[in-house]
């Protein structure tokens, strides 16, 4: 199985996993559109789920303009810029993280199980 890594943009002082997290949504927008086009795909629905509800809001909630002093001002334009872009429907959620570690997988639902 070949392996990619996304590589969160910055200073090394800059990196948190808010951006972490930020770089990981802007990743799987940036490659599905690329799809949508390849494909011309120009309807239908992504499922988005991440576990920083910070993240979610702010990159889909907010939808204003960051000042530069915002550390995360750049991948925050970035994914707007994606989603007011897109003609698909994307429906974020949030899912708690890391469950299966104190639950047997069985008993999540799939979007847990997957996290």
């Amino acid at each position: 199985m070949n392996e990619w890594q996304i590589i969160t943009p910055g200073e090394e002082k800059s990196h948190s996993l808010y951006r972490s997290e930020l770089s990981g949504l802007y990743a799987v927008m940036s490659l599905a559109l690329k799809v949508c086009h390849f494909f011309d795909i120009t309807e239908g629905e992504i499922q988005l789920a991440c576990d920083s509800e910070l993240a979610l809001d702010q990159a889909f909630s907010s939808f204003t303009q960051y000042p530069t002093e915002c550390s995360s001002y750049d991948l925050l334009g970035a994914i707007q810029t994606l989603y007011r872009l897109s003609r698909i429907h994307w429906n974020v959620t949030h899912v708690k993280g890391h469950q299966d570690w104190n639950h047997a997988k069985s008993s999540l639902s799939q979007l847990e199980a997957q996290r």
